[in-house]
Order: structure tokens, then C-alpha cells, then sequence
């Protein structure tokens, strides 16, 4: 099993090139945020109140000015939601009805006025739905109940939108494997959850490069890095990155055939892995330095440029930047808390390695390889037979999965707008 780390606490969202937004939740249990226009990040973390599960929050932007925020409530276990108008932050927050839940939240949208949200059942781990439809936004009108689309799933959510009226929802089951349910504006959602096999033991995470692609990752029993894509049918098997990880991984996409992986090895750093279609993925790891204590969080905001968000052992969160020929340095933006109380404390950098080979363990990339296929099933249907004990949960309450979209994507032709991690 990978070693246990903190947990991710840490959503990023970006809905223009030159903006990005943080939220984490704090040691108060209130959401605190943090932005950057053009190249200035705000001098220190405002609190949005409330006070929330120590969870992975979700944040995602589907147009100009317009961000949503969602956490589960301490008490209730409800999902609250908060927006950005562009000009402020809502003053309180909203309960999205009665359901309860365990873990955090995935959100996607695949146009203008359209969010999709997603949460697991506290007492029976099914995948719960919320949407808020084209042309009907007024901040309001969510679905007066939730849809439940059934299944056990034992991990957080992943979400990916590759094409308009496009939904892909993935999860772990009772089995450790990959399930996925879909849903086609054409079709509706699909009838049965789908096995794709595989035992894991951290969230997926996942992104597309354009239409009518997705790629997954998580983490074997082995601790090893898989991946899984989709590419008009399933590719046989697991591609396996070989590799000895600690946190679930990272991915997003900034253009068509271009992939970026992130994930912590066994010395607590970053590592990096990149895919160029036509290329191929790079020979190496390459190290960006550490160490750190939670799961790597990244994000494309146009063609060529990268985000990368890790929180140190002092609670302060850090990010690095790829600009299309070389990365930054790593730039502290202190303790998500009050300023007063901290605010932007820089402390001493990590170390900003810029190459490398991760750790001694790595092996070359095996195409096709296949996972153990375990028994146990999703009990709305599937290749399975259900026969295996609900296992303990991967990667929920204690190391969601950032990717992409680590539990939220949203692609807009090939670049990742919005990515949190759960996650």
C-alpha cells in the first residue's frame, strides 16, 4: 500500500488564461481562497466561511467570471455551494438538499450555464447527481432531488466532459477495479455501470485531449502508476509506468495528443511524466523538487503552460509553473488562513529540482499489461459477478485524487480549463 499522506485539501480553477483560483479548507474548517491575475497572486488567503469535513473541496469554472465552489458540511454531511460572480463571493452558503454524503465532490461542465455535480451516498456509497441546465442558471434552480445512478463505489469520483452533452464518470468498486458510467445527451445515461478491470488502491484520474478521447490513471496495488485511455474502444489491458508512488496522481491535457502526469514519489517530491502524441512519453521521470506532505494538484489555463500546487509539512502551499520552455522556481503562497494569522508565511522553498529519474524502482513502460482481475461488482450490472466484501474505501477522507481532472475536468476542445483533485 502507498504510504499514507496528508490529505488533499486543495481545489484550483481557472476561467480565463491569465487567472487562477485556489480554495483549501483550513485548520478553522472554513474554505479560504486565493487568486492570480496575469502574473500578481492576492497578498494573502479570504475566508468564504462555513465550516466543512476535511475533505477535497471542488471548484469549477463554466464561463468568464463565473466560479462554483462545493464542500460537505462538518455536521450535516450535505454538499454546500458557494459561486463567484466576478465581482463577489455569495455570503453564505447553499444546501443542495437533503442527501448526505461520504467524501468530496467531482463537477464538470461541457458548456456555457451548464455544471454537472457528482457525490457518493453516505450509507450506500451510490453515485448521486445534481444539474443545473442550459439557459436555466439564475444561482436557484438545481434539481429539486438527486438522481441516483447506483453502484458501490469505494474512492472519489473522477469527471470528464470530452465533447458537448458528453459526461464520463469513473470510480473504484468493492473489487478495487475501474468502473464507469456515461452519459450521452443522444442516448441518456447508460444501463449499467461498466468493469474495466484493474485493482487499485488510489482514486482515478482523468482527462481528454479532444473529442472522443479520455485517459485514466490511478495507482496498482504494487504502487505502481496505470493508465487506461479511451480512444473510440478501451485499449487492452493497463499501460504500466512501473514506478514506487505515495499519493494518487495528477493529469491534464493543453493540447491535442499532449499529456502531463504528476505524482509523489517515495522521497516526497514531485515527479513529472509527459506524452506528446506521435512522440511518445518521455524516457525518464523528471523530478520538480520537495518534499512535500499531499498529492500533487495541476492545471493547464491555455496551450503550454502548467500549474502545479503541493502543500509542505507546515501546512503552507506551494506552486510551480511551466511556461512552455522552462519551470519556475517553486513560489510559496503561505497557510490557507487568515492573514493575521499567517497569511502569506513563505518559509524556506522546496527543493526545485528541474530533472531526473524519480526513483531507482521505475520500469520501462509496459504496454497492454494487465492488472489482477478480482472478483466483485457495482450492483447495477456490469461484466462482474458480485461476490467480493465491501472493502475499506481508497483514496476517501484521507488522500482524494487530484487529476483531473484529478475528480474534476472540464475540456474545452483540448485544454483543460478547470481541474481539482480529489481527487
Amino acid at each position: 500500500m502507498p504510504v499514507s499522506i496528508t490529505k488533499q485539501l486543495l481545489a484550483v480553477a481557472s476561467w480565463s488564461s491569465t487567472r487562477l483560483d485556489l480554495i483549501s479548507i483550513g485548520a478553522d474548517n472554513a474554505i479560504y481562497h486565493q487568486s492570480r491575475d496575469g502574473s500578481k497572486w492576492n497578498s494573502g488567503w479570504d475566508s468564504l466561511g462555513g465550516s466543512f469535513a476535511a475533505v477535497t473541496p471542488t471548484i469549477v469554472s463554466w464561463g468568464s467570471n463565473r466560479l462554483d465552489a462545493f464542500a460537505r458540511d462538518r455536521e450535516t454531511d450535505r454538499m454546500m455551494h458557494n459561486s463567484w460572480n466576478g465581482q463577489a463571493w455569495q455570503t453564505l452558503w447553499d444546501e443542495l438538499n437533503e442527501e448526505t454524503f461520504t467524501g468530496s465532490f467531482a463537477a464538470a461542465s461541457w458548456g456555457r450555464d451548464r455544471l454537472d455535480v457528482f457525490g457518493r451516498g453516505e450509507s450506500d456509497r451510490a453515485l448521486y447527481h445534481q444539474s443545473l441546465p442550459s439557459l436555466q442558471w439564475n444561482g436557484q434552480q438545481w434539481q429539486s432531488e438527486w438522481e441516483n445512478h447506483g453502484g458501490i463505489l469505494t474512492s472519489e469520483l473522477a469527471v470528464t466532459s470530452w465533447s458537448k452533452s458528453r459526461l464520463d464518470i469513473f470510480g473504484l468498486g468493492t473489487d478495487d477495479g475501474l468502473w464507469h458510467l456515461s452519459f450521452d445527451n443522444d442516448y441518456g445515461w447508460a444501463t449499467q455501470w461498466e468493469g474495466l478491470g484493474g485493482e487499485f488502491t488510489s482514486a482515478p484520474a482523468a482527462t481528454c485531449w479532444g473529442e472522443g478521447r479520455i485517459d485514466i490513471f490511478g495507482i496498482g496495488v504494487d504502487n505502481a502508476l496505470y493508465q487506461k485511455y479511451w480512444d473510440g474502444a478501451w485499449n487492452r489491458g493497463f499501460n504500466n509506468f512501473g514506478g514506487s508512488w505515495v499519493s494518487p496522481p495528477a493529469v491534464v491535457s493543453w493540447a491535442t495528443g499532449r499529456l502531463d502526469v504528476f505524482v509523489l514519489g517515495e522521497d516526497y517530491s514531485v515527479y513529472h511524466l509527459a506524452y506528446e502524441d506521435g512522440v511518445g512519453w518521455q524516457a525518464e521521470w523528471e523530478s520538480l523538487g520537495g518534499p512535500f506532505d499531499s498529492p500533487p494538484l495541476a492545471l493547464s489555463r491555455e496551450p503550454g503552460t502548467i500549474n502545479v500546487f503541493a502543500v509542505d509539512g507546515d501546512g503552507r502551499v506551494w506552486h510551480r509553473e511551466w511556461d512552455g520552455s522552462r519551470w519556475s522556481d517553486w513560489e510559496g503562497l503561505g497557510i490557507p488562513q487568515k492573514l493575521k494569522e499567517g497569511g502569506r508565511i513563505k518559509g524556506n522553498p522546496p527543493q526545485s529540482n528541474g530533472s531526473g529519474i524519480a526513483v531507482g524502482t521505475i520500469r520501462p513502460i509496459t504496454t497492454g499489461a494487465t492488472l489482477t482481475e478480482s472478483s466483485g461488482a457495482l450492483p447495477t450490472g456490469g461484466d462482474k459477478t458480485d461476490s467480493a466484501d465491501e472493502s475499506a474505501e481508497t483514496g476517501s477522507d484521507s488522500s482524494a485524487s487530484p487529476g483531473g481532472c484529478y475528480s474534476i475536468v472540464i475540456c474545452s476542445g483540448a485544454v483543460i480549463m478547470a481541474l481539482a483533485v480529489n481527487l
